[in-house]
């Protein structure tokens, strides 16, 4: 999770503003390679709800080149960016049922009861 929380800690959300077009991952790539001088590999799209994308940095200091950008406006579309974060849409709430639950696909380094833990927390 550490790991998976670096690559996102170079990740901004995009949210399409205004009458919401449909736009396409490769629509913002175009933009953001316009507007912004990147190269292909400085940054992924990814289509991610409930905000319409994630873009992905391949480093810092290249999503700091678009730091204060907060606001694109496209030819056909605007896009609202902002820094990703663990805790957006995060919610509390009491689980009312007890239920088994059976992890699959975790890997090697997780098999640790500790780690299963610290996921599912004061929930069970």
């Amino acid at each position: 999770m550490e790991e998976a929380e670096e690559v996102l800690s170079r990740g901004m959300v995009a949210t399409v503003t205004g009458t919401r077009p449909s736009v396409s991952p490769a629509e913002v790539e175009t933009t953001l390679h316009a507007m912004f001088d990147l190269q292909p590999g400085d940054f992924t799209v990814h289509l991610h709800a409930p905000e319409d994308f994630l873009i992905i940095f391949s480093s810092r200091q290249t999503m700091d080149c678009m730091a204060g950008d907060h606001l694109i406006n496209a030819e056909n579309f605007t896009l609202l960016l902002r820094p990703w974060c663990k805790l957006a849409h995060a919610t509390a709430g009491n689980l009312a049922y007890s239920v088994q639950l059976e992890l699959r696909g975790i890997p090697a380094q997780a098999w640790h009861l500790s780690t299963t833990e610290h996921i599912l927390g004061t929930g069970c």
